[in-house]
């Protein structure tokens, strides 16, 4: 089980970077067959009044063998415009559903029937600063092992309450700014000096909350600046100043979707939107989704019964193969090393196996997806596909679509430019631009290893912020240590 150590603390950190359900008006089905049993309570609040915000507590517990999880968190009780209230508690839950959802799947896949206790997990949600504008919410992640080690993580979400749409930190300080900041409180003692990079590759938006009207704070999870970081950084930022009349209305409220299956074979675990907005381009957006889940779910089941039905048919079939010693005076050159073993490439019997090595590991597959722009005027957002089938690590792709809601189409890369300009020679450029201004600031930095040689039609992008996004998958132009990169294109 150790060698998935790894593997769990790599995806639950990156999970948690996302009930009171409220059904969409045209519902669709939603499939869980996961046998957990879940208590919830939903106390009975007395009637809120328009004059002030009111929440309401959602507790929800789940105790296995593998898992003791307790969550208790608030949703807005009352905000005038629905909408935007049903818009934002539905965001809370999702960040919420999609840590509770890959922490169950995780434990159940690892689950050792040795451990004496099961991992606890507990999570809350709750307001810590709000007034007539904004919106502070703090979500905290505490999870404690057989070895009573503790351990705590946050996300911050912040919501503008006249537009419904998310603050985000360039709203109240630049980059620049931010980066004087941290280096004000940067520990003189660290060995390893501040780097900005391991900042740009932080979750910027989920990571700040306010305090009160003119001032807010930044928090750096441990060991995020450098190893020798084992404690919490806040950072204050004074003289913030947020102009909630530059935020769109909100174009639709998200409702969030879900199927949850788990088998012998494979775990499955879909989170997706559904567009509660009136008009035809949105029934259209939502038979896109509902598309792309049903043919990752398909792709994903065929997978695992395909293989594991194939695995078990090996196992039947070389019931007393042994496996061969590897040859240890193999060349340097023939060995591959991986973390846990060396397997020689010339030596090696394909044929004499172990039964033990036909056994697969449970299949995961997982979907979620992000906002990137959604107003009266344009609606872009990402589906992300998430599969494990065995190895040190997963794979993931991202799927973007964005939307004139005036026009009722969808955008192509030329639309968001004039005719007859070149932008493909401009995007190219800025990408160039930008790579070479990272590696000259830093040789070691993972920009320097960028295999990029142009883009094309067909590149995925999405719009943020009024800016194109361009986004490339893992392995795409860079090593899997470089994630999935992206570039910001400013709209000429």
């Amino acid at each position: 089980m150790k060698k998935y150590k790894f593997l769990f603390t790599f995806i639950f950190v990156v999970f948690l970077v996302s009930s009171c359900e409220v059904q969409p008006s045209e519902p669709e089905p939603t499939t869980k067959s996961i046998e957990i049993p879940v208590e919830s309570t939903k106390p009975i609040e007395p009637e809120p009044t328009e004059a002030e915000l009111s929440f309401v507590t959602i507790e929800n517990k789940i105790n296995e063998v593998f898992l003791n999880y307790a969550e208790h968190y608030d949703l807005i009780g009352n905000l005038e415009n629905t909408k935007i209230r049903t818009h934002i508690n539905q965001s809370i839950e999702y960040v919420i559903n999609k840590s509770k959802n890959n922490a169950i799947q995780i434990e159940r896949s690892l689950y050792d029937p040795s451990a004496e206790t099961p991992l606890e997990i507990e999570i809350t949600g709750k307001p810590i600063y709000f007034n007539d504008q904004v919106l502070s919410y703090e979500i905290v992640y505490k999870s404690k092992d057989a070895n009573a080690e503790e351990n705590l993580s946050y996300t911050f979400l912040n919501y503008d309450l006249a537009s419904g749409q998310p603050v985000k930190l360039k709203d109240l300080i630049p980059l620049d700014q931010l980066y004087s900041q941290i280096e004000k409180v940067y520990p003189k003692s660290y060995e390893e000096p501040f780097n900005r990079e391991h900042i740009e590759l932080y979750n910027l938006n989920q990571s700040f909350h306010f305090k009160d009207e003119n001032n807010a704070v930044f928090v750096i999870s441990p060991y995020e600046l450098t190893y020798e970081q084992k404690q919490f950084i806040k950072v204050p930022l004074t003289d913030i100043k947020y102009e909630p009349s530059k935020k769109m209305m909100l174009g639709t409220s998200i409702l969030n979707s879900e199927r949850i299956e788990n088998t012998e074979y494979y775990d499955i675990f879909f989170s997706y939107p559904h567009f509660d907005g009136l008009g035809k381009h949105y029934s259209e957006i939502n038979q896109t989704v509902k598309q792309h889940a049903n043919e990752f779910y398909d792709y994903g089941v065929s997978m695992a019964l395909l293989d594991h039905n194939s695995s078990e048919q090996q196992i039947i079939d070389n019931p007393d193969a042994a496996i061969a010693p590897p040859d240890l005076e193999a060349p340097e050159e023939n060995v591959i090393s991986t973390e846990d073993s060396e397997i020689t490439t010339e030596n090696s019997d394909a044929t004499n196996l172990n039964p033990s090595d036909f056994v697969l590991p449970t299949y995961w597959y997982n979907l979620s997806y992000e906002i990137y722009t959604n107003n009266e005027k344009i609606l872009s957002f990402g589906l992300y596909d998430y599969q494990y089938t065995g190895g040190a690590h997963g794979l993931s792709s991202g799927s973007f679509y964005s939307y004139d809601l005036e026009l009722g189409k969808q955008i192509e890369l030329k639309d968001l430019f004039e005719p007859k300009f070149d932008y493909i020679t401009y995007i190219n450029d800025q990408i160039y631009r930008k790579v070479d201004q990272e590696t000259k600031k830093n040789s070691e930095s993972s920009y320097a290893y960028y295999d990029f040689s142009g883009i094309d039609e067909n590149v995925k992008f999405y719009i943020e912020d009024n800016e194109l996004v361009i986004f490339f998958d893992q392995y795409e132009i860079a090593a899997y240590a470089a994630g999935t990169p992206t570039f910001r294109i400013p709209l000429p």
